[in-house]
């Protein structure tokens, strides 16, 4: 069986890297009303771990695009259930993970905004 652990602990940066580089999956359940994006999607990518999203938002389309993991239909309980075995039974690390991660960096995204508004 696989082993769940819910942490309701403050973490050093240190410490959650490690967390998350041990992870087999990390879940990212979010609500319709969450449409924008996640500092735990950037964390899994960098530890090349793969997650399951909500297939809506922000998240579920840098999960899809950017080939993160997969994304599940909220709130289709079932649906999570089922991406969740998937992910288990046939790992696959996120290849665009490192670099998506870099390209998130706040230097990155100061940059591409800055060419933005230069142009």
């Amino acid at each position: 069986g696989s082993d769940f652990l819910h942490i309701s602990i403050y973490l050093s940066d240190e410490d959650m890297s490690g967390y998350f580089a041990a992870a087999s999956v990390v879940l990212l359940p979010y609500h319709t009303n969450f449409t924008s994006t996640s500092g735990v999607l950037v964390r899994a990518a960098a530890s090349s771990t793969p997650v399951v999203s909500s297939d809506h938002g922000l998240v579920g389309w840098r999960t899809r695009h950017h080939s993160l993991g997969t994304t599940f239909s909220y709130p289709d309980h079932d649906d999570l259930a089922a991406k969740i075995v998937d992910v288990l039974e046939q790992p696959v690390a996120p290849v665009q993970g490192l670099k998506f991660a870099h390209d998130s960096t706040e230097m990155m995204l100061s940059e591409a905004f800055a060419g933005i508004l230069n142009d």
